[in-house]
């Protein structure tokens, strides 16, 4: 829809230029820094419209690179970020099951050594 609207303001635009050169068709002198020449008004219009479209898109061209460079810049550290808080998250996680192992491995070895000695003694009634 935003396209449609842009079409349309640009063909609107361009037929009051059409227009406004067709009515100025006269021959005008126009003066340079270094000299003078004559040439059609309309000419001087669209020449004119043409430059300005010109200087307008280098500028919006320029400033387009430069959001797209901050957009890839702040990417980038967005994506640092998150590879960092990964690393530190799967450390914390490494460091929490090391510790769980440890307690882990203490409760069995203080519950083994009955349950042997339980069955060493059924064996020797035996």
């Amino acid at each position: 829809m935003k396209r449609q609207w842009a079409l349309l303001f640009a063909l609107v635009f361009i037929l009051i230029i059409v227009l406004f050169s067709i009515a100025n068709v006269d021959i005008v002198t126009v003066s340079f820094l270094v000299g003078k020449t004559r040439m059609p008004l309309i000419l001087v219009i669209v020449v004119s419209v043409l430059f300005g479209a010109l200087i307008i898109g280098s500028v919006s061209y320029r400033k387009m690179i430069q959001l797209q460079r901050a957009l890839q810049h702040s990417e980038n550290e967005r994506k640092k970020k998150l590879q960092l808080e990964l690393q530190r998250r799967t450390a914390d996680e490494s460091l929490s099951d090391t510790g769980k192992g440890e307690k882990e491995d203490e409760e069995k070895k203080n519950s083994e050594p009955e349950m042997p000695e339980m069955r060493r003694s059924r064996r020797s009634r035996r």
